[in-house]
């Protein structure tokens, strides 16, 4: 569905204002995060008002979770155990700065759900590869910085489809907030954290003996959805081919032979899509369902949209509304 540039005239202002700098002004205001489809250029962005709505929800089901959020400021402290007092200016400062500053989010192939660029590879800060590392940089600096998150497009859309055929949206929105949070666990470490993420941090998963560093994002997941979530399809199907209907959630347990199962028969689906994660703990563990198979993208199979026709234009920019030769989507 096509609308005059005119329309879009605050959106692409923010979004021009935001290339490069950040504006101290307004802080306390909720700002709408900036999508763009590609990896490396700004000059085409996505509207999508389904998928904004997705990304600020997300941020507020983070944020509004007493213990996430705590856990996510711990975290940035590394190996030291904080005091009271600095552990809540801390969750003070993540709240403001996601609020204020929401990461970039990028829409393209790839073989994960998605990542979170290392910041001096993001192509706006180039200048910044020759500072090793990116930790060398002051906290008041790294804020005034934009970062930015990659995300599938394939997960996307699976999105896409489920939204237009009302199938499944509820789970697939729930996969897409859990995964925007472990993103965002990411953006806040490598903006407050002064180092790598120890290994006491990760999820349900094992560490390698030689692991390096923890697993933030896995670690969040485990505190605020009771352990690390997959996406499951029927075993002939893939993320690309599968009808949003059978898509299911795995969430891992302590034992490796036991998950948690969320499909839309379960009990309370509702209030847990809204972000009340608490019925997790009620849902039975029962091994890996017969018929189905972990799945991620891959980038191999999927071709990003070349050229994309642009829905409208205004000043430097082409505004991108999702075509309607995306399997399902119809506009």
């Amino acid at each position: 569905m096509l609308r005059r540039a005119a329309q879009w005239k605050p959106l692409l202002h923010l979004i021009r204002k935001g290339k490069g700098s950040r504006d101290s002004k307004n802080d306390s205001l909720a700002r709408d995060f900036s999508m763009y489809l590609g990896r490396k250029d700004y000059s085409t962005i996505i509207l999508d008002d389904q998928m904004q709505h997705l990304l600020s929800s997300a941020r507020d089901v983070l944020l509004n979770s007493k213990n996430g959020l705590r856990h996510l400021a711990t975290m940035t402290f590394g190996e030291h155990s904080p005091a009271a007092e600095d552990l809540l200016d801390r969750m003070n400062q993540i709240t403001t700065y996601l609020r204020s500053y929401p990461p970039d989010v990028r829409v393209h192939t790839m073989d994960s759900y998605a990542e979170t660029q290392d910041p001096t590879t993001i192509p706006r800060h180039q200048h910044l590869s020759s500072i090793p590392p990116w930790q060398a940089l002051s906290v008041e600096t790294r804020r005034t910085l934009p970062l930015e998150f990659s995300l599938s497009i394939t997960l996307y859309e699976l999105f896409q489809r489920s939204s237009t055929t009302n199938r499944n949206q509820s789970l697939i929105c729930l996969f897409l907030t859990i995964t925007i949070i472990h993103e965002l666990a990411h953006i806040v470490m490598y903006t407050f954290a002064s180092q790598d993420t120890p290994v006491k941090f990760y999820g349900n998963v094992p560490l390698k003996a030689d692991a390096e560093k923890g697993e933030a994002g896995a670690s969040l997941e485990r505190v605020m959805f009771g352990g690390e979530v997959f996406l499951a399809t029927p075993s002939s199907f893939t993320i690309e081919t599968v009808d949003p209907s059978h898509v299911i959630i795995l969430v891992a347990t302590e034992s490796k032979d036991n998950w948690k199962v969320l499909d839309k028969s379960i009990a309370n689906l509702t209030d847990i899509v809204s972000g009340d994660w608490s019925h997790i703990s009620n849902v039975p563990t029962q091994p890996f369902p017969s018929g189905f198979s972990l799945v991620k993208p891959k980038s191999s199979d999927v071709k990003s949209p070349s050229s994309p026709a642009p829905s409208s234009s205004y000043g430097d920019y082409v505004v991108w509304v999702p075509p309607s030769n995306i399997r399902g989507v119809k506009y």
